[in-house]
């Protein structure tokens, strides 16, 4: 059922660097104005180029400027004591910066994909927790969708994460592993915190079948009917093994991958770079480097990277199988019910395999494993594709409709 409150929401972590952050950042979008269809979406904007993206997408821009430090710490100190004020949105749409720009929202929506942890720090916590005690202080409802947390063993990250908490409305773990990571720590009360998937889960791609043919129609294979694999390499992963450029252990893998299919199917291969974080090396030059070393450019090809996460899901589910090296195109692979075989390094790929019963077709390249036992996981993948494509059939709805009741949590709240 609409309502016609017209509410204003922040989105805090979504992007157009990563596919899945774009795609998270839309469904926010797109799911929330079906209940609320006056409402609008704030961000902050890292650049003028993503500025011009996001008001492309419907998105209204809100930035922040500096202010005199006893401005931040008084207001710290009212949200801390739970004293609220707003400023309405004159300011905003007059072209104003603000200070504290939490004062012209009413919500805000947190879809981050791990930034409270051991491994970000302190500093990033207690940067977090600054950020949501301005937003508490500004009246609004906090919500923590789906995102991996913990652990928790650095006293300074616990601290500022449970202090950040008791300011939320809702709290989401999206992994098993990440909610008892926040329950053990005594961060959050397991009553308060929901267990659930990737919202990514949600983004709909439907109708975009003829972008993706023109797409795959201009990168450069030579016969682009034939059937078509897709491999999603990870930037990250290239660094955390030994060896450069092709002595890493990483790119000899996914070249091995690579050869597989053109030896011993008729399948063309696509390198997909899903994401670009600013001032350091990415997935664009990884598939560059790949594609150079295949050596095959009338049977290997690559998008850019600048293609939208629209284009790339629809790729994706149009792909006869993909090998994800990136957590979100699993995701999106998964939703497109595109059989997949994972080479991953973190929990978060081996729980979701587990949840769709694929843990057989999941395994961690940064330890001391053989190229051979990942190319005969990928192998026993591919050949088993129909057979996996049918279980996604079966158990996805479930996980979908769970990413639904996040969203019903949510708007509940907001009802309020």
């Amino acid at each position: 059922m609409e309502n016609d409150k017209p509410l204003n929401i922040m989105i805090v972590g979504g992007n157009y660097i990563g596919k899945g952050a774009e795609a998270m950042m839309l469904v926010v979008r797109d799911q929330i104005s079906r209940r609320y269809p006056n409402a609008n979406f704030w961000l902050i904007p890292n650049s003028a180029d993503e500025a011009e993206k996001l008001k492309q997408d419907g998105f209204k821009l809100i930035y922040q400027k500096k202010g005199r430090r006893f401005i931040k710490l008084l207001q710290l100190l009212c949200g801390f004591l739970g004293i609220q004020q707003k400023t309405g949105l004159s300011a905003v749409e007059s072209g104003q910066s603000l200070i504290n720009p939490f004062m012209a929202t009413d919500a805000v929506v947190d879809i981050s994909g791990f930034v409270s942890s051991d491994q970000i720090g302190g500093r990033a916590a207690k940067g977090r927790w600054l950020n949501y005690m301005w937003a508490a202080y500004a009246g609004n409802k906090i919500f923590f969708m789906p995102q991996s947390w913990g652990p928790f063993e650095n006293k300074t990250v616990r601290r500022f994460t449970k202090w950040l908490l008791k300011k939320a409305s809702f709290i989401c773990a999206r992994e098993k592993i990440s909610f008892r990571y926040l329950i053990d720590s005594g961060c959050a009360k397991a009553n308060y915190v929901l267990h659930s998937y990737d919202i990514a889960f949600l983004f709909d791609v439907h109708g975009s079948e003829k972008r993706a043919c023109d797409l795959l129609s201009l990168i450069g294979l030579k016969d682009s009917n034939l059937p078509f694999i897709t491999i999603t390499p990870n930037m990250r992963i290239y660094e955390r093994v030994q060896g450069k450029d092709g002595n890493n252990k990483y790119i000899a893998l996914i070249l091995e991958i690579i050869r597989y299919f053109l030896d011993h199917t008729d399948h063309n291969v696509i390198l997909i770079p899903h994401e670009a974080s600013l001032n350091r090396p990415n997935d664009p030059e990884l598939c560059m480097l790949l594609k150079e070393l295949a050596r095959n450019p009338d049977r290997v090809a690559m998008l850019t990277g600048k293609e939208s996460a629209l284009e790339v899901k629809s790729v994706i589910g149009q792909s006869d199988f993909l090998v994800a090296s990136r957590y979100h195109s699993l995701v999106a692979a998964l939703s497109m019910r595109t059989p997949v075989a994972v080479i991953g390094w973190s929990h978060k790929y081996d729980e979701l395999m587990q949840v769709v019963g694929l843990s057989d077709y999941v395994i961690d390249p940064v330890r001391n494993l053989e190229n051979k036992d990942v190319i005969e996981m990928v192998k026993k993948a591919y050949q088993k594709r129909q057979e996996i494509a049918f279980q996604l059939k079966e158990k996805l709805p479930l996980i979908e409709n769970n990413v639904h009741v996040v969203f019903e949590k949510i708007m509940a709240i907001l009802d309020r």
